[in-house]
């Protein structure tokens, strides 16, 4: 989400599930719904950056669904075929609204 903040800010307005809005929203609820001990685990899952098999059995609908967001979808969206590389490349042919950094001309 940081590296291209105002494509995933700009999903939000597509009410795309991969947005920083859905992101936020899930983050609270999560949080929510945890006792403090849980949600300290899953901190940890997500600051270790460990996503593999222990993220996975945590068992949870609402902690699967928060650690769904850390996927790596820079793949996705450099690779022509998939959906987010489409919204990309729509997003990239809008004008400047979200303060994209302009092109340097070589």
């Amino acid at each position: 989400f940081i590296l291209y903040r105002y494509f995933f800010e700009w999903l939000g307005k597509k009410h795309h599930k991969a947005s920083v809005q859905n992101w936020r929203k899930c983050f609270h609820n999560c949080k929510k719904s945890l006792s403090e001990s849980e949600w300290q685990t899953v901190l940890q899952i997500i600051h270790k950056n460990e996503f593999g098999q222990i993220a996975k059995d945590y068992g949870k609908k609402q902690v699967n669904k928060l650690l769904s967001f850390y996927t790596n979808y820079r793949k996705d969206i450099i690779t022509p075929g998939n959906e987010l590389y489409s919204l990309k490349q729509e997003f990239d042919s809008i004008p400047s609204q979200f303060g994209k950094r302009k092109q340097q001309k070589k």
